[in-house]
């Protein structure tokens, strides 16, 4: 009942005077979007009207004044790495990936160079061993002798001391002249064998010399094994020399290749052939893998 009661005429004089001088709070507009605007840095703020005071203060800042964020600007994280003033090439070098290095691959081409090396190395052994051959199989057993030294197939097993030569052994010797056998008595000669002169030799002891001239000369020997005088004299050309050396079962090898002398060069040039071509298909698989 009271709002629609008659008021008196001061009461309406003071409400109207009220209302004139407090403006209302506007209401707030309705957002376009529900997405909120981001807020632009270089924009400045709208500039905030200044309230008007009345007697009776109002809290012109209330709840529906919007708080306006700032947002920090994004780290550059580029400059941990380049400054401002780094060249293009620096960092292109930087942005390369690290080259990948393939482990089987370095591998293979070690076992290629060592394979090639022994390659090398067993032909070289191949050719040096076919050209000595050729060369000792030119004076084996024929009395011939290559600055007074002589090869010869030892035909018995013996033994000289704490050595045992065997039946097929290599037997170098070195010719004397007829006045030094007095001065290598007890020493080991390399004889000749009855019947067998081209197949090889014996080994004797010196025992003396008889009838020593300037071209001939007689040796009395005796035998090794049995340590019983010879009693055969040997002249100064049935002596192949005093011996100085021997390599065992190279003597059976050379005789078996000089009776088989076609077959035993062509089974060297094969492996000759067969070391160069092992050597030219490594070569070519590495420039392959370079």
């Amino acid at each position: 009942m009271n709002e629609f009661r008659i008021i008196s005429i001061e009461e309406f004089d003071a409400d109207f005077v009220q209302n004139i001088r407090v403006k209302k709070p506007q209401p707030k507009a309705a957002p376009v979007s529900f997405i909120p605007e981001m807020i632009k840095t270089d924009t400045m703020p709208a500039e905030v009207e200044t309230p008007v005071i009345t007697e009776e203060p109002l809290d012109v800042y209330s709840s529906e004044t919007p708080d306006i964020k700032y947002s920090a600007p994004e780290e550059d994280t580029s400059s941990h790495y380049f400054s401002k003033h780094a060249d293009d090439e620096e960092k292109e070098k930087y942005d390369e990936p690290a080259p990948y290095i393939n482990s089987s691959k370095k591998k293979s081409k070690g076992g290629m160079l060592a394979g090639k090396i022994i390659s090398i190395i067993m032909l070289c052994i191949t050719v040096v061993t076919f050209l000595l051959g050729c060369f000792t199989s030119a004076f084996l057993n024929n009395g011939a002798d290559i600055g007074g030294v002589s090869f010869n197939t030892q035909l018995r097993d013996i033994s000289i001391g704490n050595d045992t030569i065997k039946e097929g052994a290599l037997i170098i010797s070195k010719k004397v002249a007829t006045s030094e056998y007095t001065e290598n008595l007890n020493r080991p000669v390399a004889v000749i064998v009855d019947g067998k002169e081209t197949e090889g030799c014996d080994i004797m002891y010196i025992y003396s010399t008889k009838d020593v001239t300037i071209e001939n000369a007689f040796v009395e020997v005796y035998d090794p094994i049995s340590n019983q005088i010879s009693s055969r004299l040997y002249s100064h050309s049935d002596v192949f020399g005093i011996v100085t050396h021997y390599i065992p079962f190279i003597g059976n090898l050379l005789s078996f290749a000089i009776n088989n002398a076609i077959l035993v060069c062509a089974l060297f040039v094969l492996l000759i052939v067969f070391w160069c071509l092992i050597i030219v298909l490594i070569s070519k698989n590495k420039k392959k893998y370079a």
